[in-house]
């Protein structure tokens, strides 16, 4: 499963985007999403398109995987 957290200024695109039923609030006001799904390639860029606005909480994989991708895209932009 994959969980991810996304900040109250980008709630409608969590309405827009994925299931009613598994949407829902925390005490924060941050949009909570639980996925049931697989790991894909294509979702890591998609996640990372909402930039500082969404975090996953759960998988560990999927967490590492958002976290590595990141890393690679700062390397292309820290170079001298």
């Amino acid at each position: 499963n994959i969980v991810l957290k996304i900040k109250p200024e980008l709630a409608y695109k969590a309405y827009d985007l994925f299931d009613g039923g598994s949407i829902y609030h925390d005490s924060d006001n941050n949009v909570i999403i639980k996925m049931k799904g697989y790991f894909a390639n294509w979702l890591v860029g998609y996640i990372l398109s909402f930039g500082d606005f969404i975090e996953v909480m759960e998988s560990d994989f999927f967490r590492e995987a958002i976290k590595n991708q990141a890393y690679k895209v700062c390397e292309i932009y820290n170079k001298d």
